[in-house]
């Protein structure tokens, strides 16, 4: 047995596992050998590895004025398999330090997320593509919601300042 022109293997029975192959087109050729030599000609077969899928892309972060944030992203390459949802993890810590996570998955059809916050909020999210042969690697934002000025009127007008 020899893949992509490589050198030959010696198999015994009828199957055996290539681990090393990445992802893609591959060609392997199969001459059956006995005891007296080969026999017939070598056939050859190709087909495709299936890897996890890439990182999706994600795009710039929209905060609309009332602090909703919309994660929208683009599919990276599937690895050869379709795929099934987008797993994400959203990660939000408070003004106050305090930290919530949520898990969930999204549809292919709708590749965006929407998550409330509030001022001084800060919401880290990570989606992954998944596929019947895995899930592959996240990508990641991170989006502050800034706290309001607590007096936007302090240090200008008259008889501010020293």
């Amino acid at each position: 047995v020899s893949v992509d022109g490589g050198p030959a293997v010696t198999v015994t029975g009828t199957s055996t596992v290539f681990s090393s192959l990445t992802g893609g087109q591959h060609s392997v050729s199969v001459v059956a050998v006995n005891s007296k030599g080969e026999v017939g000609p070598a056939s050859t077969a190709s087909g495709t590895t299936l890897t996890v899928p890439q990182a999706p892309s994600l795009q710039p972060a929209v905060v609309a004025a009332n602090g909703v944030i919309t994660f929208s992203w683009l599919p990276g390459g599937t690895g050869g398999s379709v795929i099934l949802d987008y797993a994400f993890t959203r990660t939000t810590t408070d003004a106050l330090g305090e930290v919530t996570t949520v898990t969930g998955t999204v549809p292919v059809a709708v590749p965006a997320l929407v998550v409330p916050t509030l001022p001084g909020d800060t919401v880290k999210v990570t989606i992954t593509a998944r596929t019947a042969v895995g899930t592959g690697v996240g990508s990641s934002q991170t989006v502050t919601i800034p706290l309001p000025d607590p007096d936007p009127g302090a240090g200008s007008g008259p008889g501010a300042g020293g």
